[in-house]
C-alpha cells in the first residue's frame, strides 16, 4: 500500500514544478520525484496508491489536481493546508 503526497513549487530557474513523494507502508520505503503535473500523474497511475495527500488552495479547497488524481481511480484523496506540503 502506497501513501503519496503532491506538492508544487515555482522557481525562477525551472518555473512551475510538481513534486511527488510516496511511501510503501509495509516496508517503510520512501521515494520522490519532480516534474510536470502530467509526469506526476503518470507516476501515480503506475503506483496504484491507496491515498494521495494534496495541498489546499488559499481558499481552503483542494487543489484542482485532486480531480485529475480522482480520474486515475484513486478513491482516497485528502486535502491538507498548503504549508504542510512545502
Amino acid at each position: 500500500n502506497y501513501l503519496a503526497a503532491i506538492a508544487f513549487s515555482l522557481t525562477r530557474r525551472h518555473g512551475h514544478r510538481a513534486g511527488l513523494a510516496w511511501c510503501e507502508l509495509s516496508t517503510g520505503g520512501c521515494w520522490a520525484m519532480s516534474g510536470s503535473d502530467d509526469e506526476v500523474l503518470d507516476q501515480l497511475g503506475r503506483l496504484q496508491v491507496a491515498e494521495v495527500l494534496v495541498p489546499e488552495t488559499s481558499a481552503g479547497t483542494p487543489h484542482p489536481i485532486a480531480d485529475r488524481v480522482r480520474a486515475l481511480g484513486v478513491k482516497t484523496i485528502t486535502a491538507r493546508p498548503g504549508w504542510q506540503h512545502s
